[in-house]
Parts: structure tokens; sequence; C-alpha cells
């Protein structure tokens, strides 16, 4: 393949799947839904248009942002997780639905439950699918571990005025918690 030289100032057009070529542009709003399974919408987006198909598109920083700023938003909404949002937040932490409920201690059918609408989250579940997404971006260095506590606790009082709908031992809710927070301890008191 012969390299091609640009004239001194001369920009390289950037060429859409159709053969047309890709034009800066401005959207006055960008539909995300499509990466997170939910309506997800952005204003004032900057992109590309083709001028022959009329594609549309965004820069690859842009999607991951949009995707990290939702994960949070997600996180830090005051009612219980839908089932789009509990996938959404499974899929940001790369783990299959049977990885999910072996970290969780719980069966896979129940997430499947979860995310296909069958069954509500529990107050319990639903916090602990949040903090394991959160502590995932404390790790990954795109949130501090002061803002994961700031948003984990403003949702915990939620999980406190919920009973479980089972019996949860003390020795099941000490293994969680451990995966959560390696350096709690959990004991029980009477």
């Amino acid at each position: 393949m012969k390299s091609q030289q640009q004239k001194p100032g001369a920009s390289r057009a950037i060429r859409c799947e159709c053969g047309g070529e890709l034009r800066p542009t401005k959207f006055d709003f960008y539909d995300f839904s499509d990466y997170v399974g939910f309506k997800v919408t952005v204003s004032g987006a900057d992109g590309f248009r083709c001028n022959k198909c009329g594609g549309e598109t965004v820069d690859g920083s842009l999607v991951n942002a949009v995707m990290i700023y939702t994960i949070v938003q997600v996180a830090k909404s005051p009612r219980l997780l839908n089932g789009a949002e509990a996938r959404y937040l499974r899929h940001s932490l790369h783990a299959t639905q049977q990885e999910l409920a072996k970290n969780m201690g719980i069966d896979r059918v129940t997430v499947a439950d979860w995310e296909r609408g069958a069954e509500q989250i529990s107050p319990q579940h639903d916090f602990i699918l949040r903090a394991f997404a959160m502590n995932w971006m404390v790790a990954e260095n795109l949130i501090t571990p002061e803002y994961m506590r700031e948003i984990l606790g403003a949702n915990s009082a939620a999980v406190r005025r919920l009973p479980p709908k089972k019996r949860t031992s003390i020795s099941d809710t000490a293994a969680v918690v451990k995966a959560l927070v390696p350096n709690c301890e959990v004991r029980a008191s009477a």
C-alpha cells in the first residue's frame, strides 16, 4: 500500500463505511440508548455525520465518558434499580449473570429475573450491586473512594428501611460485606 503524502495544512478525510465522508458536526442531541440499554441522550455532542448516507457517530472517548457518567447516575438513583439498569451495572463489571450471582451468594436465575423484569431486585441486592459497580470504578481510578462512600451512603438508608425477603444469616452477610469492603469486620450482636 502506498503512503499518501498530504500537503501542509491539508486534513485527511474520514471515510464512512458507505464510501461517503464523515464531516464534523454538533448534534442537538445524540442517543446513547444502544450503548447502555435504556434511554440516555446527550445534548450538544460533537460528532460526525456522513455526507452520503447521513450516518452519525461520535468519538469513542465521548462514548466512554457517557458510559462512566451513566454508571454513576444509575448508582445515585434514589429508587430501586430496574432490570435494564441492573443489567447495565452487571455489564459494566464485565460479569456474567452466573459470576454476579456467585459473588452475591444467590442463584443465577434470580439475576436473570431482575434483568428481564420478572422479579424486583431486593433493596439489599440493589445496594450490593451498586457497591460492586462503585468499587470497580474506584479500582479503575474513575472516582474517589470518598465519592463512592457518598453515593453508597445516600442509598444505604433505603436498605435499612426494608427487611430482606428471606432471613439471611450473619455469616452470609459477613461474606458479602467482606467481599465489598475487605477491611471490614461484621459481628452479630444481641
